[in-house]
């Protein structure tokens, strides 16, 4: 069984899409993951990070702390 697909000419590639705000964050800007989501992203928070930084033109570093209501994740100098 063979799919058949339409090929189209000339579609822009959609931007890429973050749910954390790395191309906005100057360095010491920081954002709160709270506990109801922490279990859900603490390791998507690095994974998201570490694939930013692959990708950004510019130095980019991290930092990540368990804070009282969740996780805090800082942008660093590199």
């Amino acid at each position: 069984m063979s799919a058949s697909y339409r090929i189209e000419k000339n579609r822009p590639v959609p931007e890429r899409q973050s749910k954390f705000p790395w191309a906005k964050m100057e360095i010491g800007d920081s954002f709160l993951v709270p506990d109801a989501k922490a279990g859900v992203y603490g390791a998507r928070i690095r994974t998201a990070a570490a694939m930013f930084k692959h990708r950004s033109p510019t130095p980019f570093n991290v930092t990540i702390r368990r804070v009282k209501n969740g996780y805090r994740t800082w942008r660093i100098a590199p």
